[in-house]
């Protein structure tokens, strides 16, 4: 039986989100989008990614595999997110640093789930 728009076809593959494997490169990317709206030369590469990303996703179903599809987009989002954070000077030092340490919860949370999947897919328990 064909599983291609079927029921079924989300059930064979175990499937994740962008935002719980890139948690990091999402929200810089969610910075970095705000800043490529109003202005910047990465508006281009982010449009192509996006428009990229879209047309892949169209076919078939969601699996991990497309998920690699949106990397460009968010690479190049969150470079421009990398910028503006960098530029970013807010007044209470505290803020800066919780700030920081936000953002290296939310890399290592990303090794940790990419580890998890890793693990799942080679047959570790």
């Amino acid at each position: 039986m064909l599983n291609i728009g079927n029921v079924r076809f989300d059930g064979i593959e175990a499937t994740s989100s962008i935002t719980a494997t890139m948690p990091l490169l999402c929200t810089l990317g969610v910075i970095g989008i705000v800043w490529l709206a109003r202005s910047g030369p990465l508006r281009a590469l982010a449009i192509g990614g996006l428009v990229g990303a879209g047309t892949t996703t169209s076919f078939f179903g969601i699996c991990n595999r497309y998920l690699s599809d949106f990397v460009p987009f968010l690479v190049t989002a969150g470079i421009a997110g990398i910028v503006v954070f960098r530029c970013w000077t807010p007044r209470k030092r505290a803020v800066r640093i919780g700030s920081i340490a936000s953002l290296v919860v939310l890399g290592v949370w990303g090794v940790y789930v990419n580890a998890a999947f890793a693990g799942q897919f080679n047959g570790v328990p």
